[in-house]
């Protein structure tokens, strides 16, 4: 099936998995993570699977967690959505204080582990985190891309156009980016978009929610080429405490990312979607889709790459030059500014824009623009690589 094709991220997880005790995977809502834990990771390992999901091994766990999350000789336990029950991670590390095997737990959920559902740092020093995403254009095509996000050198594209804006168009989502009806895939995002604002949002925000406001809040953040919380509510004419307090819990549930300015420009917090083909279905322009694109293709190589999640910013000058993507990473002075053009040939201003940061940093600073040509190159100390290699 569509969903079972192998993630990129398996090698590095069970990598990880000999280094810690706890291995914590979050992404959103059915992008993947229990396939990959079920189906795809048991055939390297011997696991024992189960997800709170199933109101009987939920009860069975909310009775008696210690009992129920106890290790077992030789097999990892996989618990997903284990954010369903918090006392399961004091239980988990009690039974890792008491005997620290590397790969005794995989907690996977669709959410951060955090304050919002109560869930105390039980396992800080004993669990290492992992974040999955919705399927790439490598994944969906058994093919390496993007390597030149890693290293500089010369790439070509291996996709068509129309391969690259099926992918825009459709994004990742493991559910619905395989549908070739157009009123199908419409339908599954639909509902999965309505399980996410009237259900799942709920259950971080909890009390004063309306479910249409949310839905509300998410499209207009989508349809503007300016997704702050400001914004969003100057459309809406909400109060902005209000939309920040909904586009917070979104990006608690991982449906969105929070993207702040840089600190040599001005600005206010960004939000993008994490799936270009949910924001192409909420209505939002090619440039904002092509940002959640690159912001996923990205991340997930990042991942199963094994380099520290890096830290994503922004940057935009007072003389409004802009700059969509900026990846760093703590304790190492360099980054990755990404430029994103629609264009076989980029705009001058497009250029511009990033040799206006790079110029402003005192650290290492590689300059990527990437854009709709076949073929990389490189001019004045920055990259040119194509969207589709």
């Amino acid at each position: 099936m569509p969903h079972q094709r192998n993630r990129t991220i398996t090698s590095f997880l069970l990598k990880r998995l000999k280094l810690w005790p706890v291995l914590g995977l979050i992404g959103p809502r059915q992008c993947g993570k229990s396939t990959l834990l079920r189906d795809i990771i048991s055939q390297s390992i011997k696991t024992d699977y189960m997800t709170m999901d199933s109101e009987s091994l939920r009860k069975r766990a909310e009775k008696s967690p210690e009992s129920f999350s106890e290790m077992t000789q030789g097999t990892v336990k996989i618990l997903d959505e284990v954010q369903k029950v918090p006392s399961l991670f004091d239980a988990i590390k009690l039974h890792v204080d008491q005997k620290r095997r590397p790969g005794s737990y995989i907690l996977s959920g669709s959410t951060r582990f955090s304050s919002f559902f109560d869930i105390r740092e039980s396992l800080t020093g004993r669990i290492g985190m992992m974040h999955l995403y919705p399927f790439s254009l490598s994944e969906i095509h058994s093919l390496s891309l993007g390597q030149y996000y890693l290293k500089k050198g010369n790439f070509h594209s291996q996709l068509s156009m129309k391969e690259f804006d099926i992918k825009i168009e459709k994004g990742g989502m493991p559910g619905f980016f395989y549908l070739h009806s157009a009123q199908e895939f419409g339908s599954s995002a639909q509902i999965w978009l309505e399980t996410t604002c009237f259900r799942d949002l709920g259950k971080v925000l909890r009390k004063n929610y309306d479910g249409d406001l949310a839905y509300s809040i998410l499209t207009t953040l989508v349809q503007s080429d300016i997704p702050t919380a400001t914004e969003t509510a100057l459309r809406l004419e909400k109060d902005t405490r209000v939309v920040s307090r909904y586009l917070d819990a979104f990006s608690e549930i991982l449906v969105l990312k929070k993207i702040n300015p840089h600190t040599v420009g001005v600005g206010k917090s960004h939000y993008v979607i994490v799936d270009s083909g949910l924001a192409t279905f909420l209505g939002a322009s090619r440039k904002t889709a092509l940002r959640s694109h690159v912001l996923v293709e990205a991340l997930s190589l990042f991942e199963a790459s094994g380099l520290h999640h890096p830290i994503v910013e922004y940057y935009h000058s007072e003389k409004k030059s802009y700059v969509p993507l900026i990846f760093s990473w703590k304790n190492e002075k360099k980054s990755i500014a990404v430029q994103i053009s629609d264009r076989e040939s980029p705009h001058r201003r497009e250029i511009q824009a990033l040799e206006s940061f790079i110029k402003k940093q005192k650290d290492s600073v590689r300059g990527l623009v990437l854009n709709q040509s076949s073929r990389s190159y490189s001019e004045n100390n920055i990259e040119y690589h194509s969207l589709r290699g």
